[in-house]
């Protein structure tokens, strides 16, 4: 057979004659085949937990609700839509030295609460005639008000529960103050228009009341500061009034609730 002849046969050998003449080149074939597509499921899947991890981590940490607490320390605990602690806001010195030996990140926001009433350094600033503010931010005020109600069963000294809403909180964040103190200042310069809110920021809430009884008593109106009595409006939004007032002897007794619906 001439050489011509003999590549012209050769020629129709192709490679799927030697596949299916050797099985073990086909089945190699087939199994990296097999691997490629088995890293590229693993890398989709591994993108996917990144994107959703990322998107339930924003969810948690989005807040939706907000209580300050004022007495001179003025502390705001930034809640998320589970009721935890997702941040610390201190809007003075004294409220910052509460904050740095606090440990209530992702805390429910009762045991917050409780770790701050019974902090030593919160404590330290509670006077004989302090006042304890607690104003809640929120959409589910009634809830948050029942916590923060039983929490503050045990204190000794007189507090109030208010409400306000994302705007107050957007002009005393503005202002670098706590909505509860930042309300009790917008209350006082109803009476006495020269008041700064400088000049609040450095008060306690209970110097502001005592201002705003002042002034009151002075322009011959009756009554007690509204951000620190019974005459307290809180409106929700089925327009119904609630007027709330928590008074805390200190004896040690569980005190006097007193509560109107107007």
């Amino acid at each position: 057979m001439s050489e011509e002849r003999l590549l012209h046969l050769l020629g129709q050998v192709n490679d799927e004659y030697i596949l299916e003449a050797n099985p073990l080149i086909k089945n190699r074939k087939n199994r990296a085949w097999i691997r490629w597509c088995a890293m590229a499921a693993g890398i989709c899947l591994v993108l996917s937990s990144v994107f959703w991890g990322q998107q339930v981590m924003d969810v948690y940490a989005m807040e939706t609700s907000y209580i300050s607490i004022d007495v001179n320390p003025s502390i705001e605990l930034c809640l998320n839509k589970y009721d935890r602690v997702v941040n610390v806001i201190a809007y003075n010195e004294e409220g910052q030295r509460v904050v740095d030996c606090l440990d209530v990140k992702n805390k429910c926001y009762t045991d917050a609460l409780e770790e701050i009433l019974h902090n030593e350094v919160f404590c330290s600033y509670m006077g004989a005639e302090s006042d304890v503010t607690f104003t809640i931010v929120s959409d589910k005020e009634e809830v948050l008000r029942a916590g923060i109600e039983s929490c503050a069963q045990g204190m000794e000294h007189h507090g109030t529960i208010n409400c306000s809403d994302t705007q107050t909180r957007q002009r005393a964040h503005d202002n670098h103050c706590s909505v509860g103190k930042y309300s009790a200042y917008e209350e006082l310069v109803q009476y006495d228009d020269t008041v700064t809110i400088e000049e609040c920021r450095d008060m306690s809430v209970h110097e502001i009341h005592n201002r705003i009884n002042e002034c009151k008593s002075h322009h011959g109106t009756s009554g007690s500061s509204s951000t620190n009595s019974s005459d307290n409006s809180i409106t929700n939004g089925n327009e119904n009034t609630f007027d709330t007032e928590y008074d805390y002897p200190d004896n040690n007794n569980s005190g006097h609730h007193r509560e109107q619906h107007h």
